[in-house]
């Protein structure tokens, strides 16, 4: 009668005889072990939501020169969860943990995507075009990129964001790369609440605004005439804005130093970077900002 033997006895009998021929290292079973997957001695394997029919999709695990034949009946291997209509990670749900959400609506957003901001829940409001306002590599902080203004054509340019709801209790910052050798006329990080959905409303700002001061960041509490330095210097590079706003009031930040408060503002409704002349000063230039976060208190 002719013998037969399972894959997992000739794994045991294979690793046996090797530590006892004193070969060297014992090779794991799981090297060794030829099974019915395909896996032969040293292929590497990778993850795959598998789709039996019939049954719900779960996770195996194949030899590589398997992967085409599993991809052919439907299968995939495995991967983070992307905004794609895939349940990509194989747990059962499809475009969770808010992946379809822009960067901005999950909180912080490093104009890493290469595109208009304006593909990615920001908006012109009321002035600003994409050959003026677009995401470039001159001066990027955290990444490759960062948000650009060109106001060198003395135009202005207004790109804002609209939170699904009017909010206390948050803290908005983002940074600006001050190039002292540029007469900036108003780059500013701007939050407010707006009556409806005009541009048209309370704001607080805080940045360069030349006309105010050119040795000093300058900052505003709803009005023009509420326009004032703020004490904190100017110099080149990457400075952090940041304004506070809680039911007390709004507090300004730069660099992480208290610049000014203000009663003017409980609860804000959008997060707005402004460059240009608004009107009242010589706008020349360009500005860049980076790294901008909206952060529950």
């Amino acid at each position: 009668m002719r013998r037969t033997f399972a894959p997992v006895a000739m794994v045991i009998t294979l690793t046996t005889l090797v530590a006892c021929e004193g070969m060297g290292p014992v090779a794991s079973p799981d090297s060794l072990a030829r099974s019915v997957s395909g896996v032969t001695l040293g292929q590497t394997k990778v993850d795959v939501c598998h789709h039996p029919d019939g049954q719900d999709p779960h996770i195996i695990r194949i030899a590589t020169p398997a992967v085409d034949a599993h991809t052919a009946h439907g299968d995939y291997v495995i991967s983070n969860e992307a905004c794609d209509g895939i349940d990509n990670d194989c747990d059962g749900e499809i475009d969770e943990d808010g992946v379809c959400l822009c960067p901005i609506e999950r909180g912080f957003d490093s104009f890493e995507y290469g595109d208009s901001p304006t593909n990615h829940c920001w908006i012109f409001d009321p002035f600003g075009d994409d050959s003026n306002v677009y995401t470039d590599t001159g001066a990027s902080l955290s990444g490759a990129q960062s948000l650009f203004m060109d106001s060198s054509d003395d135009s202005e340019q207004r790109l804002k964001y609209y939170l699904p709801t009017a909010t206390t209790d948050v803290l908005v910052e983002a940074y600006i790369f001050d190039d002292r050798s540029q007469p900036y006329g108003y780059n500013v990080l701007a939050v407010g609440l707006d009556p409806s959905a005009s541009h048209f409303g309370r704001a607080a700002h805080l940045g360069v605004r030349t006309p105010i001061s050119t040795a000093e960041y300058a900052s505003e509490t709803g009005s023009l005439s509420s326009w004032q330095a703020t004490g904190y210097a100017r110099s080149t590079g990457w400075h952090r804005l940041g304004i506070e706003v809680t039911s007390a009031g709004v507090r300004y930040f730069i660099d992480g130093t208290l610049v000014r408060t203000s009663a003017q503002m409980t609860e804000i409704n959008f997060v707005q970077f402004n460059s240009g002349n608004h009107g009242y000063g010589p706008a020349i230039g360009s500005v860049y900002f980076d790294d901008v976060r909206i952060t529950p208190l």
